[in-house]
């Protein structure tokens, strides 16, 4: 039947296999042959090899006489999805006319290398068109069975979905009637799918055609798409987000409608919790905010890298900048310290920061226009996402720290006047001892020289002037201990008798008080008794 056509394909496979090889390459990228895509991954040299096989194996089965059913073998592999090739899905109408068609026209073009003459010309000529009009009329038949199979299940597919969604899924035709109500449709509505099917849906929901726009189906069958969000039921308790679409047949004709339904009330409800979630959090931040803005304190807040993202209005103000003007700036343009120490200091508050997760301390900072001044500073490392943050709390200590400096001055002064005050105390106890000692001298002295029968008269007077002068040499003593008490930690504390020292110092001070003629009245109802040094006692009574 076909016994020119096969001599012919010997001739091309031993003499023009390369040649026609690539005459079928370059045919199929010129009509951009579907099926080319599967081989874009190949090289070139590769893709000829792959064609070179397959077309000697074609040719061969023709050589044999065994081309029409080694293709009729081939299209029941693809058919029962065996093919080695291509899968079912992967083959289309374009390949199976196109890929005929180049054979056809590369087995024609190449005769001219076979011929001679006329007669040879119009046999393989003939063989050719009927060889692939059999081949041809095979893959066709083959190609619809596989289409019609794979549109049954695609029904079954989409069927499936439609069945199982959890949306309310229904479709009608132009005329509006319904052609296809789904299970949850059924339950949601109480409306079984033989009881609407080929009705006009507000038949039985004539209610919703006051709130339900009555033109919207009319414009999806006009070819427009329409989505209704947060459709609520006349009841007000169920939500709805309503997608309509046009059906279109392969021209591209609308034929119908879809609708689908999805229940978003627990969605609503959700979002609704959310919102009142984000008010509050939004009053509280906003609450912060004020609460930030009101601080004294300045307060700034920067990234794991330095960068200040925040400064509230005290920050501000306290270093000299307009509002915001910091944000975007590095930490260090608040640092008064030279480079060298600020980078030492930095350090180590970050080691500090890292180990305890927060740093107080005194901190030495520059305001925009170079002055510089003290902080109290506080700064909490948080993490927010992975991502840490520094929250430094601060407050201008200047003043504090120069009246602590002032006070610091004063009492070094203080010091000095008390160390002066020591020095004369000493000097002054030490200067009067010699005095008295003298005056002791001479007492006894002036004893011995007196007369016996003289010293009665002025014995009295002798035994009080001793009197005074052991008393003046107890009050240079206890003046040379007043010097040691700013020194001593404590002074030693014990039992008083107030009334004993206060006729103590009467007693030495009886000379001023008789040449004065003064009078000291002491009312006690009994012994007064306290703790207290028994020195600086004495001391504040006689003073």
């Amino acid at each position: 039947m076909f016994g020119s056509l096969a001599r012919f394909s010997n001739y091309i496979i031993e003499n023009k296999i390369d040649d026609f090889t690539q005459y079928q390459i370059d045919r199929a990228r010129q009509v951009n042959l579907p099926v080319l895509q599967y081989f874009r991954d190949y090289t070139d040299e590769e893709l000829f090899e792959f064609s070179k096989r397959s077309i000697i194996e074609f040719l061969k089965s023709i050589a044999v006489g065994r081309g029409i059913e080694e293709v009729k073998l081939a299209n029941e592999k693809w058919k029962r999805g065996e093919s080695e090739l291509f899968s079912k899905t992967e083959i289309v109408l374009k390949d199976v006319v196109l890929a005929n068609k180049i054979r056809k026209e590369g087995l024609i073009y190449f005769l001219k290398f076979y011929v001679d003459n006329i007669r040879d010309y119009e046999v393989l000529i003939l063989e050719i068109e009927r060889f692939y009009e059999i081949v041809l009329e095979n893959s066709f038949a083959a190609f619809v069975e596989v289409q019609q199979e794979l549109v049954l299940k695609e029904k079954e597919i989409i069927s499936a979905i439609v069945n199982n969604s959890t949306d309310g899924i229904y479709a009608f035709d132009a005329r509006q009637k319904i052609k296809v109500w789904n299970p949850t449709m059924v339950a949601r509505t109480g409306v079984s799918s033989e009881q609407i099917m080929n009705k006009y849906v507000f038949e039985f929901f004539p209610e919703y055609l006051q709130v339900f726009e009555k033109k919207v189906p009319e414009r999806v069958i006009n070819g427009e798409t329409v989505t209704i969000k947060n459709f609520k039921t006349l009841d007000g308790k169920t939500h709805y987000d309503i997608y309509m679409a046009p059906l279109k047949d392969i021209k591209g004709d609308v034929f119908g409608g879809i609708s689908i339904m999805r229940d978003v009330t627990e969605d609503k409800k959700r979002e609704e919790q959310l919102e009142i979630k984000v008010r509050e959090r939004t009053r509280k931040l906003l609450l912060q905010s004020q609460v930030l803005e009101c601080m004294e304190e300045g307060v700034s807040v920067a990234d794991q890298d330095g960068i200040i993202i925040f400064t509230n209005k005290a920050e501000d103000a306290m270093f000299g900048y307009e509002t915001g003007q910091m944000t975007g700036m590095h930490v260090s343009c608040q640092n008064a310290y030279p480079p060298e120490q600020n980078e030492t200091i930095v350090q180590s508050v970050i080691e500090t920061l890292n180990d305890k997760g927060a740093w107080s301390g005194e901190w030495h900072n520059k305001r925009k226009d170079g002055t510089t001044f003290y902080t109290y500073s506080h700064i909490t490392a948080l993490n927010l996402d992975g991502i840490k943050y520094f929250v430094c709390v601060q407050r201008d200590i200047s003043e504090e720290k120069r009246y602590k400096e002032a006070i610091e001055e004063k009492n070094k002064e203080l010091q000095r006047i008390n160390i002066d005050l020591d020095n004369f105390i000493y000097t002054a106890s030490h200067d009067l001892k010699a005095p008295v000692s003298n005056i002791e001298g001479l007492i006894d002295a002036l004893k011995e020289a007196i007369d016996e029968e003289e010293s009665q008269d002025i014995e009295q007077l002798l035994n009080m002037i001793s009197v005074s002068v052991n008393r003046f040499k107890e009050t240079i003593l206890d003046l040379t201990e007043i010097s040691k008490i700013q020194k001593e930690e404590e002074s030693k504390v014990e039992p008083v008798d107030c009334l004993l020292i206060i006729n103590d110092v009467k007693l030495s001070m009886q000379d001023i008080i008789n040449s004065t003629s003064a009078t000291i009245e002491i009312e006690a109802d009994h012994e007064v008794d306290l703790k207290f040094s028994k020195k600086n006692f004495r001391s504040i009574v006689y003073n």
